[in-house]
């Protein structure tokens, strides 16, 4: 809706936004194009349909400049905002996948990640796990540690760098099942594919190659340390 803005010395100000104008112009040429339909239009009928829609927008009440301004200045702090929380969400830094690179394990600096129980870390290597396309992801577990049953909504590699991992599939976790993967050895999971991981008493360093976009899906959901 149209409204009247008053300034401080109380006299109103007219003016049409931009939509209003678009709106006004649009229905005017949509009659011009009913009377195109019906009979040849004359240049006059063309200039009185434009003069009656500059009518309108000389007499059509509107918000003021300033107040305009305002809301635009608040849709884009809020706007601000929400891109700030979605980077803060993401718990790796994305790498430049446009430049050739060279790691050695003393450039690799693991961090903490919220969407593993305590205890695990991981570090980005290529890609960007929310984005569609290949990623490259390296966790740390630590001795004794669990990786509830979860789900992935992509395919997934899993590579056994340095230590050792349990692999069990299956939506209830039983340890003494399953099969002990050693340092080299490989795990390939659909998506989807209800599945559970863990250590016994040493350090474990795996290496994920998968696709995105990608989550872990916990199958019951209190064991997703993100909504503790």
């Amino acid at each position: 809706m149209l409204r009247v803005a008053y300034r401080k010395a109380g006299a109103p100000r007219w003016r049409i936004p931009l939509a209003g104008t678009l709106a006004i112009a649009l229905a005017a040429f949509a009659g011009l194009a009913l009377q195109w339909g019906t009979q040849p239009v004359e240049p006059d009928a063309v200039e009185a349909l434009l003069a009656s829609a500059s009518a309108r927008c000389a007499s059509t009440p509107s918000i003021s400049m300033e107040k305009e301004t305002e809301i635009v200045m608040k849709k884009s702090l809020v706007a601000a905002g929400l891109m700030a929380l979605a980077g803060a969400a993401l718990a790796h830094d994305t790498p430049n996948m446009n430049e050739a690179r060279e790691l050695t394990p003393e450039s690799i600096t693991f961090k903490d990640d919220p969407a593993f129980p305590k205890g695990a870390q991981t570090v980005l290597l290529h890609g960007d796990p929310a984005k569609p396309g290949l990623f490259i992801l390296r966790i740390k577990f630590p001795p004794n540690y669990v990786v509830p049953p979860h789900t992935h909504p992509g395919f997934e590699t899993v590579t056994v760098l340095s230590g050792s991992m349990g692999s069990g599939m299956g939506e209830k976790a039983d340890l003494t099942k399953g099969k002990m993967l050693k340092a080299g050895g490989m795990l390939a999971l659909p998506a989807n594919h209800a599945h559970y991981v863990w250590t016994t008493d040493e350090e474990t360093i795996i290496q994920v190659a998968a696709v995105g976009p990608f989550d872990l899906v916990y199958i019951n959901p209190a064991d997703d340390p993100r909504k503790k």
